[in-house]
């Protein structure tokens, strides 16, 4: 008798665990995935096609140590220190916690967005990056605006405040 109950049962959980295998296969059964961050603004092998603009320097406001890049096309107005920048200029720093800047802690970046879409700012959003390249941060982030909407940055370098 047991061995027929035995028999009667192993289809059922043999059909049971491929349905299971099936709906985790497909991404169902959980619900939707986590949520997928935003994306970041440069791309992580920036420093092969972004230009440095500022070489390895102390930085007050950011972390010990930064460097500075700026994607290709804004490079010529962001040296000019045109005002205000072009849409879609996007500056990348780099920040170290060593003196000669080798020693990787993260990125933090900003990007020009379309007239209007942040006029508080000057239309500029900000990001902060992982070493990884997640983004851990990202829009007008207090601590970036609040320091980047100061007069002297605003008034001349277009809320970038570093000059090259």
């Amino acid at each position: 008798m047991r061995g027929r109950r035995t028999r009667a049962v192993l289809p059922t959980l043999l059909a049971s665990a491929a349905v299971a295998i099936a709906i985790v296969s497909c991404g169902g059964g959980g619900g939707p995935g986590p949520a997928p961050g935003p994306e970041r603004f440069f791309p992580l092998d920036f420093a092969s096609t972004y230009v440095e603009v500022r070489d390895c320097r102390p930085s007050v406001d950011h972390f010990p140590n930064v460097r500075v890049y700026v994607n290709p096309t804004s490079v010529t107005a962001y040296v000019d220190s045109v005002n205000p920048l072009p849409e879609g200029t996007v500056c990348v720093k780099p920040m170290y916690d060593d003196a000669s800047c080798t020693v990787l802690i993260r990125y933090e970046a900003m990007r020009k967005g379309p007239p209007g879409t942040a006029s508080a700012t000057g239309d500029w959003e900000w990001q902060v990056v992982s070493i990884d390249g997640t983004v851990t941060e990202s829009g007008q982030i207090p601590r970036c605006v609040n320091c980047h909407k100061l007069d002297d940055c605003k008034r001349t370098r277009d809320y970038t405040c570093t000059d090259p």
